[in-house]
């Protein structure tokens, strides 16, 4: 029986025995699977969907998941004889239907000197006040969030007096400054009635109850709209991950994001891959002083902290694409040069390479035409469990502040915004666990890949 199975298998070249062995790897195939499938989702999803990762609806501030709102932008634009300015899924429509209410908001500003009230002031226009009752307000009283959006509303009744003490539990502990907010909605909506053509305005409708007004111009903010009705159709958008402090949608934002890793990793990799292999082939096959002196040079590098030459690379140049690939590129390519060094010195002397060399073929031929091709197996496991490092470095990089610039954020640079918005009591969530849990899939998935091919190249394993 092991005779026959010897001879079966010898009747296999070893990268189709290496294949089959692949086929029979459960694990490599669940790792093939997960990368394949996030790989095609971060690169297809995003030509069917119409929303940028850029879009900031500021006024909606960090929603969960599946939260919908209607399909607006922060500023609604139209004037008579000119492009619409709204959001693009509307742009094809020739009745526009925003059905608003008008919030007014008004910030107040409290400050305490010595435990005592200092200053009471509205903002806007920077009125001062001897004392204020929030009885006597029209609207309701929130406290105002870092980003500006309303917070707690505040219930109980309070006075605030100059120069008296602070009612108590109104101000936060250690904190001399109160921001809040004073909203006030409208009893009755407006019916703002918009008819385009070719996305050019022809005219503007307003209705409050039974009066009908026209106009030549129109501004609607986000905040205000309750509903958006096209050509008698309601559109809303729904966000399926939930949206980060500024109204972004997080589930492009992690599409785009993950399209930069994965592009990081990948021409990163590359670039590693070209210049060790062609380093470790040129050693191997001259050998001798050549080899020694390459090598001793590869010791040398492998004792540098490469990590802070590349975020030194990053402070002194500026964080474009190209400098991440030829920085974190240049970080890898060591141990595939050992590599391929390794495979090129037991091939050197094999009855191919003295045919090539009685054939008249050239040192750079041999190298590169005849034995870098027997060294492919080893390389491809080297690749696939290079990237998922090369991502990590990169996801390091943008977490301490390093990351691309001028580009969309990556997994990384996700990841490290979710942790500063996660919140005291971690409400914001979803903003730190969506991007961590597409991350983690890119990197066990290839790691699983990387183990599985190695097993697979391994000539010694059975099928």
């Amino acid at each position: 029986m092991k005779t026959e199975m010897k001879l079966s298998q010898k009747s296999f070249s070893p990268t189709r025995l290496a294949f089959m062995r692949l086929l029979k790897h459960r694990l490599a195939l669940f790792g093939l699977f997960l990368v394949v499938a996030v790989s095609v989702t971060v690169v297809i999803a995003p030509l069917f969907c119409g929303v940028q990762p850029k879009l900031t609806r500021v006024w909606l501030g960090a929603k969960s998941p599946g939260f919908t709102h209607p399909d607006c932008l922060s500023k609604n634009i139209f004037i008579i004889g000119e492009v619409a300015e709204t959001s693009p899924s509307l742009s094809g429509a020739k009745e526009l239907i925003y059905q608003t209410r008008n919030i007014s908001r008004q910030e107040i500003r409290v400050t305490t000197r010595r435990g005592k009230i200092n200053s009471i002031m509205f903002t806007e226009g920077a009125r001062h006040l001897d004392e204020l009752n929030s009885s006597t307000l029209e609207g309701g009283l929130f406290r105002s969030n870092d980003d500006g959006s309303p917070g707690v509303r505040l219930e109980q009744a309070f006075e605030l007096k100059k120069n008296s003490d602070p009612p108590g539990g109104l101000f936060e502990k250690d904190s001399r400054v109160l921001l809040m907010l004073l909203i006030k909605e409208d009893k009755e909506a407006s019916q703002n009635i918009v008819t385009l053509s070719n996305s050019v305005v022809t005219s503007i409708r307003v209705k409050n109850g039974k009066d009908e007004t026209s106009s030549d111009s129109l501004i609607i903010k986000g905040r205000d709209v309750l509903s958006v009705i096209a050509d008698g159709e309601e559109k809303r958008v729904s966000h399926l991950l939930g949206t980060d402090k500024l109204g972004r949608d997080l589930f492009m934002r992690i599409l785009y994001g993950g399209r930069i890793s994965l592009l990081v990793g990948i021409v990163a990799t590359l670039v590693s891959i070209i210049i060790g292999l062609s380093y470790g082939a040129v050693s191997g096959y001259f050998g001798g002083m050549i080899d020694s002196v390459m090598m001793r040079i590869v010791d040398l590098l492998y004792g540098l902290p490469f990590i802070f030459l590349v975020i030194l690379l990053m402070v002194l140049f500026e964080r474009s694409l190209i400098l991440f690939f030829v920085a974190l590129g240049l970080v890898q390519w060591l141990t595939v040069a050992r590599i391929v060094r390794g495979q090129i010195l037991s091939l050197r002397e094999s009855e191919f390479v003295e045919a090539a060399k009685m054939s008249g073929a050239s040192a750079g031929k041999i190298i590169f035409v005849y034995l870098i091709p027997h060294t492919i197996g080893p390389v491809i496991v080297y690749t696939t469990l290079t990237i998922p490092l090369v991502i990590l470095e990169e996801s390091f990089l943008a977490y301490i502040g390093l990351g691309i610039t001028n580009a969309s954020d990556s997994l990384g640079s996700l990841v490290e915004q979710g942790v500063r918005t996660l919140g005291d009591a971690g409400e914001n969530w979803w903003l730190l666990l969506c991007p961590s849990l597409t991350m983690i899939f890119i990197l066990f998935g290839m790691n699983c890949l990387g183990d599985g091919l190695r097993d697979s190249f391994d000539p010694k394993r059975a099928l």
